[in-house]
């Protein structure tokens, strides 16, 4: 994964594996384990594939599945079968809450990752 600002400059680029997240590039600035091991837990929450759910709930429209990721439980919630946000979750607080807005063709043009307990958002934006 390479982030990068609007006029093409690189503030991270990393390889997220099953056991590990290698540094590719990062600004001199953003690296530190802490921050590191917090993108990597918010971006494994974003590509983790066939998880196995602990528990599903049921409303209407709405579905909510439980799944662990690493030690840390978080809650998919899909609206009309399309996933609209992911909750990480600790000590029965919310933590995380990654939203995805602008979905097109099951596809987000917008994911927004915001952090309750420390002062830290990302927004990303697909481009066009």
């Amino acid at each position: 994964m390479a982030f990068t600002t609007e006029l093409g400059n690189t503030i991270f680029d990393f390889t997220i594996d099953k056991k590990e997240l290698k540094v590719n590039r990062i600004l001199k600035e953003m690296d530190r384990k802490i921050l590191l091991n917090v993108l990597e837990r918010d971006f494994r929450a974003l590509i983790k594939e066939k998880s196995t759910a602990s528990e599903i709930f049921k409303k209407e429209n709405e579905i909510l599945t439980k799944v662990k990721i690493g030690s840390k439980p978080h809650y998919y919630r899909f609206e009309n079968d399309t996933l609209s946000d992911i909750v990480r979750v600790g000590n029965q607080k919310e933590k995380v809450l990654i939203e995805f807005t602008e979905i097109d063709n099951r596809m987000a043009r917008h994911i927004q990752i915001t952090h309750k307990n420390v002062k830290l958002a990302i927004s990303l934006q697909a481009i066009k």
